[in-house]
């Protein structure tokens, strides 16, 4: 979505799908270095995984900031991205639809 979107003002370097090995760490931490990253969104699920998190502090030790790619995404687009979310969000919100609507109901 953000390479379909220039004008946003940012650009995708890498994308990582997985929790990377500590090989993939020191590589990430070297190509963010060499090509200037100043900011890394990482999805909220990957925050938990160690290797991940050490990615973060590594990161951050440079100035580079950390944002959680959900947040940065709703920030950028003004929607929520489809695949985060959760079964909970839809029960959540026709539960919340439907009360509305007895209540609208119930007024008239």
């Amino acid at each position: 979505m953000i390479e379909k979107n220039p004008a946003i003002g940012y650009q995708k370097e890498y994308w990582i799908k997985e929790a990377p090995s500590d090989t993939q760490v020191l590589e990430i931490i070297n190509m963010a270095k060499e090509n200037k990253i100043e900011m890394v969104a990482i999805h909220p699920s990957l925050m938990k995984n160690i290797s991940v998190t050490s990615l973060s502090y590594n990161l951050l030790s440079y100035g580079i900031t950390i944002r959680d790619f959900t947040d940065f995404y709703e920030e950028i687009f003004r929607k929520m991205p489809l695949e985060d979310l959760e079964e909970s969000w839809f029960v959540r919100e026709i539960k919340m639809s439907s009360t509305s609507w007895v209540i609208n109901r119930d007024i008239n």
